[in-house]
């Protein structure tokens, strides 16, 4: 089923048909996007049942519903089919949304189909905004980065993999091919080549966002390189067994996280508004299955606390949010190898960038400040869904297997997958 992406500035209306019956009630379509409205045999059934005028209305209701995605698809030339259980996301203008959920809902109460209306994304107007996203090659970064990006928001992608250089784990991705895909969906995006870990790397980004802006709104501390070389010893080894050299990795991304923002906050203070997100993970007083990870994973989340705390006179807020299990590069690179059990609870990274963007707009933002935030509570929260309709809840850690125990069997399968 091909996606109807969302217009910035658009109203989009994500419709799930539960079962269709398109060709005995008013249209049939082609994958090619072109639509043709009929007139079947089962209209009698409809004509016996509600009378001629009420199956009229039905069967027309259904004709144009699907005439109106039809002609949506040819003219942003994607392909579109109708079937039953397919999503059917469609971006269009706000007076023929409504017609068309009403149109649909009628054709429900006839009998033409039976729906379920999915939670949507309407993206924000962030034409206005500039935004950072820190390591946005893949993953997490880049869908936030790609959600900014369909809001209409300026955002530099920032992260060490480049297309005429090295990739780090030589997984897919870099900072020119999100910065691309950034401008493709309506934003702007500015590929930057920045180890964070290395502080003329962050002095450099600052100069050049106040060139080109002389300010900033969003932050995004996603870059993590805690997970690199995991291959060389188990993740989820006991303390005794866990060589120095990871614990450095935890350290540094911790302290380029440090860096990058105080270094950048500056950009925000003049105008007294903006956004600071640190991505992390901790679940309560879980123990996460690793000393190293879980005291630096815990300390992203105090990081963003103490943020909020030194800048909530200057109306800044800082918040920490978790994503749940987030079918990255890394993800689909183990996927069969785990099997379907993570499918009700994976969701894309653009799923996260949603959040944000919900954040980022929302007027209130101030008094979530040093709170830490979960991805999928803010989709029930605000009201949007993944970019497959669903809205996945909030990842907790249940049963007996650590997040480390989970992160070294995936880090294990990505390494002999990079073997092969």
């Amino acid at each position: 089923m091909d996606r109807f992406l969302p217009q910035r500035g658009g109203t989009a209306l994500d419709i799930r048909i539960i079962e269709a019956k398109h060709s005995g009630y008013g249209a049939s379509g082609r994958a090619d996007g072109f639509v043709t409205p009929t007139i079947g045999k089962d209209i009698q059934a409809l004509v016996k049942e509600f009378g001629p005028q009420r199956a009229l209305e039905a069967s027309q209701a259904v004709g144009r519903s699907i005439l109106d995605i039809g002609r949506f698809a040819r003219r942003n030339r994607i392909d579109a089919q109708y079937e039953a259980n397919d999503y059917l996301m469609v971006a269009t203008d706000a007076a023929q949304v409504r017609r068309l959920e009403e149109d649909l809902r009628l054709a429900e109460r006839m009998g033409a189909a039976q729906l379920e209306i999915l939670p949507s994304w309407n993206p924000p107007d962030l034409s206005e905004t500039v935004a950072v996203v820190t390591g946005a090659s893949r993953g997490v970064g880049r869908g936030i980065a790609l959600a900014l990006g369909s809001a209409g928001a300026t955002v530099y992608v920032t992260g060490r993999s480049t297309r005429d250089g090295a990739r780090t784990e030589d997984l897919p991705g870099t900072v020119d091919d999100t910065a691309d895909e950034v401008t493709r969906r309506g934003g702007k995006g500015v590929a930057v080549r920045c180890d964070h870990g290395i502080p003329a790397d962050n002095a450099a980004l600052f100069e050049r966002v106040n060139a080109d802006h002389g300010r900033l709104d969003l932050l995004v501390n996603n870059a993590w390189g805690g997970y690199e070389r995991s291959s060389e010893v188990r993740f989820d080894a006991p303390f005794w067994d866990q060589p120095m050299w990871r614990y450095d990795l935890f350290e540094a991304s911790l302290r380029a996280q440090f860096d990058v923002t105080r270094r950048l906050v500056p950009l925000m203070l003049p105008q007294h508004r903006g956004l600071i997100v640190g991505i992390s993970f901790s679940d309560g007083d879980i123990y996460l299955g690793q000393v190293g990870y879980d005291v630096f994973k815990s300390a992203s989340d105090r990081m963003c606390r103490g943020f909020a705390a030194d800048l909530r006179k200057r109306g800044i807020a800082a918040v920490s949010l978790h994503p749940g299990f987030v079918r990255t590069e890394r993800v689909e690179a183990a996927w069969a190898a785990m099997g379907d059990g993570p499918a009700s609870v994976v969701h894309s990274p653009e799923y996260v960038g949603r959040a944000i963007a919900a954040l980022f707009s929302d007027p209130e933002v101030m008094e979530r400040s040093g709170k830490v935030l979960s991805t999928g509570d803010l989709a029930v929260e605000y009201g949007f869904g993944d970019v497959d309709g669903r809205q996945p809840p909030a990842f907790r850690l249940e049963g007996r297997m650590s997040l480390a125990t989970r992160m070294h069997r995936l880090n294990k399968v990505v390494a002999a997958r990079s073997d092969q």
